[in-house]
């Protein structure tokens, strides 16, 4: 396997090649004066499983994903996997209006075309899942982001979880989480 990071998301690929103990792709990309994006695949990765990691923020990004998916597919690349640690257009996934598209399932459609895993990463709603036409899967950072907060010793914290469950998911519900935090030694509590 390799993981290939996009320009959003290096840092997490890097990361993410490390944790699995496997080689980072490397790759070229510029930007042509009509603003235009070039991306090139430089190692030979013909039959191996590709782990492309990118968020789908801002649109550009989005550009560029589905350039690093077709660069893999024509590479030749056994498995393609998908992973979004932020998954842009989410909140839009149904109509409010007529005459509006349903743009998280349009995004979601488009990244499946080369794609044969999604993993997304705390979706705004589980149901996004089924917007991809290929095995997606919903994981969760919230208790490593929890932990980074203690290690930092954050004044204040609220966040709410609720549980939710989805047939068609393949991720075990959400727990419910109610957290209120601010540092110990604070004299009194916040409002």
């Amino acid at each position: 396997m390799f993981v290939l990071g996009g320009t959003s998301a290096r840092t997490i690929a890097e990361d993410l090649s490390k944790e699995l103990q496997q080689p980072l792709v490397k790759a070229t990309f510029k930007r042509f004066p009509d603003d235009e994006l070039y991306v090139r695949i430089l190692n030979d990765i013909k039959g191996e499983d590709v782990l492309i990691v990118q968020t789908t923020y801002p649109d550009t990004k989005i550009v560029e994903l589905l350039l690093l998916q077709d660069a893999v597919s024509e590479a030749g690349a056994n498995k393609i996997i998908v992973a979004l640690p932020y998954f842009g257009y989410s909140r839009q996934d149904k109509k409010f209006e007529e005459g509006e598209p349903i743009s998280a399932r349009a995004i979601a459609e488009h990244i499946s075309l080369h794609a044969d895993h999604i993993i997304t990463v705390d979706p705004h709603k589980e149901h996004l899942l089924d917007f991809f036409n290929v095995p997606a899967y919903s994981c969760s950072a919230i208790v490593e982001i929890a932990k980074y907060l203690k290690e930092k010793d954050i004044d204040f914290v609220l966040a709410q979880i609720k549980e939710q469950r989805n047939e068609h998911s393949k991720q075990q519900p959400s727990l419910v989480v109610n957290m209120i935090t601010w540092r110990r030694h604070a004299s009194t509590v916040p409002p």
